[in-house]
């Protein structure tokens, strides 16, 4: 019984010794921005262009989001053949939706 004590003893001195290192967001956020060329060089970006894809229900779904600093935004999805997409600049808006029946880009409703 007393080397049972003794080892959770020892086993508790050395967990309460033991100290993590969490990260904070602070610095999750400073390696990523570092990670990617410096905060300067994000600065600079004006275009990006992002893919991908995914399977619902067994189906394959192709996504391709275009962004323009200040310009405009796109984002195109791809479903058995069918490409549809919103579009949207600083002034205006359009989607098109072949998977809901539309055969022509409608405008977005604007807010006031």
């Amino acid at each position: 019984m007393k080397k049972n004590n003794l080892t959770f003893c020892v086993s508790l001195f050395i967990l309460l010794g033991v100290t993590t290192h969490a990260q904070t967001a602070d610095e999750i956020i400073s390696k990523h921005v570092e990670a990617r060329g410096g905060a300067e060089k994000l600065k600079a970006l004006q275009t990006m262009v992002m893919e991908g894809s995914m399977n619902q229900g067994g189906t394959e779904i192709v996504m391709k989001y275009y962004y323009s600093n200040n310009k405009a935004t796109k984002v195109e999805f791809s479903v058995m053949g069918q490409t549809g997409y919103n579009l949207v600049t600083t002034t205006e808006g359009w989607k098109f939706n072949p998977f809901a029946g539309n055969t022509e880009p409608e405008a977005l409703p604007r807010k006031n």
